[in-house]
């Protein structure tokens, strides 16, 4: 960032100016009014470790990208997260400074001697923010409706699944429900209190009407919001800010009786890139910066010490900085979905086409149909491909569903996701390996990160001391080393052209995408772009704005190579499920398999399966162990460094417990937080 302008001390609290298409919007806390006739829950939550504060003031956070949605359930991007773990409440809460889950909206659970049956306890006097009552129908309707409902894509059901297997969840009384697990599932109160419960008063309609994916989508009235967290909505202006109040039923306080939050507001402002975001922090317009670059380190690091801010030096974290191929090997082809009657709804694979008909390029193969109709489900297994004639007539018990060509072709024409030259490199291992050998860490390290961070060959974070395995296979940069791998799989310069050729003399050339406005990414991008060139692949660079480029990831599928990260989640490896388990909505290389494509994922699935269902930690910690040595050996992922973590916040700001593991360094615990 050119910009070296002084840092200012302080921020009054009596607005914050948001610029946005050349306009100023001055935005001024807006403390919500309690009723003293509003019913305290009983017992009441009491939040540990704090200091108490007092009431007021706003906090600005300024973030790349906006939010793609306020509904949990469906996000699986930080930007929307940045503001709806703010939205809602959990049955648990996690401590990150003690690693380790609190009650939440429950105020005590208990395990039978099965360690499979859980009971838990809700407080009594629960509300919503519109002041609707919080009971244990909307937690099973959460789970049973939501959650689990095959018509939705939830990011977490993966998670929640033992063999297949849904967790049972029923209710019991108002205030009291049961969760029966399949089998033993190790980490449960951790990661089953972690999910935010939704209104059953606001959402059943909507999930009746196969309308849930929209509702509290962006285009949402506010005033039509309902959550739980500390916060709730109160306004959202695309493409420039999120403003929220503090939600007056919030059920946390702390131990001198003041319910949280303390501070009246937040608003999340919406920047383009991390030039912007460190200006405006500079310039007082944000109030935290989560996220410290290199460029800014020494900057922003000398403005702390005259003590113009709060920074903390956190170290590494469990984050992830790495690349991966398009291992895809599915085909597609446009499809029109009619159901007789209308009302059948169609699951097609893992994807939900709800009520038809239905236009959509859909995946091609052996596809697994569910159809479900008045309460009745039935699974039918068909296959297409180039020889199957059009229109298809599949019969169920209750209608028929037929499957055409949009245009009354008579003949399916699928297209292969990923060109087949780039797919046979891409799934074999000796090509990933030797991408991996050629590139240049240390380059990284020292001219991105000024040597702050460590070189990393792992999916396991080496911060993550309790997990991670220290004897994954390592790809130190080695030019020669990748050569001599992509020769062995006929992979070398034909032509001395100095540029590489596959046996069937195709150049080795694909595009490489990463998000606009992250320099960092940006940064690494030309960096990796160079080191392949030097190695004779022509790797064509194409930065995309982030919410495009989710769309392929998770979308359409409709790209070669991707340069992302993952955040911070649980310490535990079962939150990874997502992810390296190969039905999972987040297995980037090649998402939500009805089946393992190969070996090697299949046994990561069969590993996964089993270290959730034992609570020996040695045995659970041997087949991780496994899971890294392979995951290090195919790489499906290719690592390059971790960065040492450090966040600032203005001064005044009390209650800051910073933490390295958590994406949120330092307003993890942001309803807790308050102006001195």
């Amino acid at each position: 960032m050119n910009s070296r302008r002084a840092l200012l001390h302080s921020f009054a609290l009596s607005g914050v100016l948001l610029s946005a298409c050349g306009e100023r919007t001055t935005i001024k806390p807006t403390p919500t009014p309690v009723s003293p006739l509003v019913t305290l829950p009983e017992p009441k939550a009491i939040a540990q470790d704090i200091t108490p504060g007092k009431k007021g003031g706003l906090l600005a956070i300024a973030v790349m990208g906006g939010p793609k949605t306020f509904n949990p359930t469906v996000a699986n991007e930080e930007s929307s997260k940045e503001v709806y773990r703010l939205l809602f409440s959990k049955i648990g809460l996690y401590d990150w400074k003690n690693q380790k889950t609190v009650p939440g909206l429950a105020h005590k659970w208990s395990v039978a001697d099965d360690n499979r049956t859980w009971t838990f306890h809700l407080r009594k006097n629960l509300k919503w923010s519109d002041g609707e009552p919080l009971t244990a129908d909307d937690v099973v309707f959460t789970w049973n409706d939501v959650i689990y409902n095959p018509g939705i894509d939830s990011v977490t059901a993966d998670i929640f699944k033992i063999e297949g297997k849904q967790f049972e969840v029923t209710k019991i009384d108002e205030l009291t429900f049961r969760v029966v697990t399949p089998k033993i599932f190790a980490p449960f109160i951790e990661f089953f209190g972690d999910v935010e419960i939704l209104p059953k008063h606001v959402l059943a309609e909507a999930v009746k009407a196969k309308r849930f994916k929209e509702s509290y989508g962006i285009n949402i009235d506010p005033k039509d919001f309902v959550g739980s967290g500390p916060y709730k909505l109160k306004e959202f202006k695309p493409g420039e800010y999120t403003l929220l109040e503090r939600n007056p039923h919030y059920h946390r306080f702390d131990n001198e009786g003041t319910r949280l939050p303390y501070i009246d507001n937040v608003v999340v402002t919406e920047v383009p890139d991390m030039n912007a975001l460190a200006l405006k922090f500079e310039n007082g317009e944000s109030h935290v910066m989560r996220m410290i670059r290199s460029e800014d380190y020494e900057r922003l690091n000398a403005a702390a010490e005259e003590g113009k801010f709060q920074m903390f030096d956190l170290g590494v974290g469990p984050e992830k900085r790495f690349f991966w191929f398009n291992m895809n090997t599915n085909k597609t082809a446009a499809l029109k979905i009619v159901s007789t009657p209308p009302e059948i709804e169609v699951m097609w694979g893992r994807i939900g086409l709800g009520k038809t008909p239905v236009d959509k390029t859909l995946p091609v193969g052996d596809v697994q149909l569910i159809a479900a109709f008045e309460g009745k489900r039935q699974t039918n297994t068909i296959q297409l491909n180039e020889s199957t004639v059009l229109p298809l007539q599949l019969k169920v018990d209750f209608g028929t569903i037929q499957i055409a060509d949009p245009r009354g072709d008579k003949k399916l024409k699928p297209k292969p996701i990923v060109k087949p030259e780039r797919l046979k490199w891409f799934l074999n291992k000796k090509f990933r390996q030797a991408i991996s050998y050629a590139i240049d860490r240390p380059s990284i390290v020292e001219s991105i990160y000024a040597g702050r961070a460590d070189f990393n060959y792992s999916y396991i974070s080496p911060a993550n001391k309790q997990w991670y395995n220290p004897n994954v296979p390592k790809f130190p940069y080695d030019p020669d080393k990748a050569r001599a791998l992509l020769a062995e799989i006929e992979i070398k310069d034909r032509d001395n052209d100095g540029y590489l050729e596959d046996g069937d003399g195709n150049d080795i050339e694909f595009i490489f995408n990463t998000n606009t406005g992250n320099t960092e990414r940006e940064r690494i991008a030309v960096l990796v772009q160079d080191d392949l060139k030097r190695l004779g692949v022509r790797l064509v660079y194409q930065p995309l704005e982030f919410n495009t480029l989710v769309q392929k990831v998770t979308g359409d599928y409709k790209y070669d190579c991707v340069l992302l990260g993952l955040g911070g989640a649980s310490l535990d490896p079962q939150s990874s499920a997502n992810v390296l388990v190969s039905s999972g909505f987040t297995h980037f290389w090649f998402p939500r398999q009805l089946k393992p494509v190969t070996e090697w994922e299949a046994r990561i699935d069969e590993l996964y399966a089993r270290q959730v269902e034992t609570l020996e930690f040695d045995e659970r910690k041997k087949m991780i162990d496994e899971v890294q040595m392979i995951l290090g050996d195919q790489i499906p992922f290719i690592y390059l460094v971790q960065k040492y973590n450090y966040a600032a916040i203005k001064n005044g700001v009390g209650n800051v417990k910073p933490t390295a593991m958590y994406s949120w360094h330092v307003t993890w615990n942001l309803d807790e937080l308050y102006y001195e």
